[in-house]
């Protein structure tokens, strides 16, 4: 599940875009969402969005780590 599809009319390097699907992935993981929860999924995916474009610095763990726990 590539986070790709949910990024809009934001521009991150391919790098950045790397280490937000490896967040996404371990989301979804984590919450165990799986394929259907197409809500969910998306909700993921914008929190790791917003909280990449907020701060550039944060890593796969960070990003993961802070969707989480703003998820829940």
């Amino acid at each position: 599940m590539a986070i790709e599809r949910y990024i809009e009319g934001a521009a991150f390097m391919p790098e950045r875009i790397s280490v937000m699907g490896q967040a996404f992935e371990g989301v979804l993981k984590a919450l165990h969402i799986g394929p259907s929860e197409v809500s969910k999924k998306e909700a993921a995916a914008q929190m790791i969005v917003r909280l990449a474009q907020a701060d550039s610095s944060l890593n796969a763990t960070s990003l993961r780590d802070y969707a989480i726990e703003a998820l829940q």
